[in-house]
């Protein structure tokens, strides 16, 4: 017998959610779209590995482009500290807002990267267009971030971005940012 799947924290998928929509609408629009656009949790970057060179693979639903973008949820943390009484159980009472929360979320896109022969690894000229190809991957993703609708008066904040890899033949970048969440805010709705 089938269940239904667990609901998640609603406003947390209010945030999260979207940036993944963000940055996959923007990376079609420019021509570089991707294969998969997931929500990962885990606490390090996905594997830098099946990032699908084509997106021939029944489990991408016969998207188009090449790699995939995520995003993931590096930490939750308090940017405040009030006082929040306690009921004679010792239990914080409910009836409080909880603090405002900051989010550090990671967003990142992985694509193939060539490995040219065994014995000598990639010409010269396609280290150059790797590299510019994921330059440009970098700009996107900030720029998809930066101008996501949803993210608006969150008090986003762009922390840095880093190449990941190679691995596995694909390679790409990470970029991290910051932005407020309101937990009462987001999960009354």
């Amino acid at each position: 017998m089938a269940t239904e799947p667990a609901q998640g924290d609603p406003g947390m998928e209010s945030m999260i959610l979207p940036v993944i929509s963000c940055v996959c609408s923007e990376l079609a629009e420019a021509g570089r779209p991707v294969c998969c656009c997931a929500w990962y949790r885990g606490d390090g970057h996905p594997p830098a590995d099946n990032c699908s060179c084509t997106c021939e693979d029944p489990q991408w639903h016969d998207a188009e482009g090449q790699g995939i973008a995520w995003a993931r949820v590096v930490s939750i943390d308090n940017v405040a500290d009030p006082i929040q009484p306690r009921n004679s159980f010792g239990n914080t009472d409910c009836s409080v807002p909880p603090p405002r929360l900051r989010v550090t979320f990671d967003v990142g896109i992985y694509r193939c990267v060539p490995v040219g022969a065994p014995e000598s690894g990639p010409e010269c000229q396609e280290h150059t267009q790797t590299a510019a190809d994921g330059a440009w991957d970098d700009l996107l993703i900030r720029r998809a971030v930066w101008c996501c609708a949803p993210l608006e008066g969150r008090r986003l904040t762009f922390v840095r971005q880093v190449p990941v890899g190679p691995s596995g033949g694909c390679g790409g970048s990470v970029a991290t940012w910051t932005a407020d969440w309101h937990a009462s805010r987001e999960t009354a709705s």
